[in-house]
């Protein structure tokens, strides 16, 4: 089940990131797809835009915490976190330069915020195996 769920939640991140408008599939039920054979592979270097606003935050609080719940289904299925960190960087790379295909805009700085959703649930995962460790040898709680 928990391989399923995996399976599952990496083909969620790859609709969404691919998908012609993550709005517009959100708002419609409908996925479109569109390809280029040429993507435009310098968009991946643009910087953070300058006016940082509240819906720009959000979407980029939902790269983290997508990329949060990916970390963690990966060490359910393969526990170990630091090549479940590395695992979910390699995917946050490969979907965002996938979508210079879909013709999206792929984003370096995207990626960076995949990662601190990684690196969250890393975090969770080794403070939470140190507490149950010590709770396991009858340390106070």
């Amino acid at each position: 089940m928990r391989l399923i769920f995996l399976i599952v939640w990496a083909g969620v991140i790859f609709i969404c990131t691919c998908a012609e408008s993550f709005d517009a599939m959100a708002e419609t039920k409908n996925i479109q797809f569109n390809w280029t054979m040429k993507p435009p592979a310098e968009k991946m270097l643009e910087p953070l835009p300058a006016d940082l606003s509240a819906a720009f935050l959000l979407r980029k609080a939902g790269h983290a915490m997508v990329f949060f719940i990916f970390t963690l289904a990966l060490y359910f299925v393969f526990p170990s976190p630091f090549l479940n960190f590395l695992s979910s960087l390699v995917y946050a790379v490969l979907t965002e330069i996938l979508q210079l295909f879909f013709m999206r805009d792929g984003r370096l700085f995207d990626v960076g915020f995949d990662s601190l959703g990684a690196f969250a649930a890393v975090l969770l995962i080794v403070l939470g195996r140190r507490l149950l460790k010590i709770t396991r040898r009858g340390l106070p709680t």
